[in-house]
């Protein structure tokens, strides 16, 4: 797999995470889309070693860790991204960096160039999402009323993909 510099505008990324993981997923609202560069610049360092993902400083204190160190010659916050375009659908997809891509997709909205070169390939395939809708669909239309009634093993899975599709999330970064 070719590491590979991209331009994280424009582009759609399938995020697996969710209200244990992303602050904004918990609370309904991202810290990097209200705060400026200036004030990410200024956070304090924090005392606090371990901070959890789905906390207003994780992301506001890995946004400002890339920003410091991205003329660092020793030290690329991307050597370990895992990017895959999914070509049947247009979407990326992550396997490992899925906050790094996300804070540096906001810090490029925000007019901040640091350095993006994940690991990179494409993939004749959708993304888990869109795996999971399809799924959902064709399992929708075989799915009657005495499934419903009874809860059949059928309906259960549907009902298992229908969430898992809403549970993932798809963004766009403009």
């Amino acid at each position: 797999m070719d590491r590979k510099t991209i331009n994280p505008l424009g582009k759609t990324f399938y995020f697996n995470l969710d209200e244990y993981s992303c602050c904004k997923l918990k609370a309904g609202i991202c810290p990097l889309e209200v705060m400026t560069v200036e004030e990410i610049k200024k956070l304090p360092k924090k005392k606090n070693f371990f901070i959890e993902e789905n906390s207003w400083e994780y992301c506001s204190e890995l946004a400002k860790k890339i920003i410091e160190l991205d003329d660092d010659e020793n030290c690329d916050f991307t050597h370990s991204i895992w990017l895959y375009y999914n070509e049947k659908c247009n979407h990326y997809s992550l396997a490992d960096g899925q906050h790094r891509t996300c804070i540096i997709a906001q810090l490029y909205q925000k007019g901040v160039r640091v350095k993006y070169n994940p690991h990179f390939s494409k993939q004749n395939e959708k993304c888990r999402k869109c795996l999971y809708i399809d799924d959902a669909l064709k399992l929708k239309k075989q799915v009657n009323f005495l499934d419903k009634l009874f809860k059949t093993k059928k309906y259960k899975k549907y009902i298992r993909l229908f969430k898992l599709s809403q549970k993932t999330t798809l963004r766009t970064f403009i």
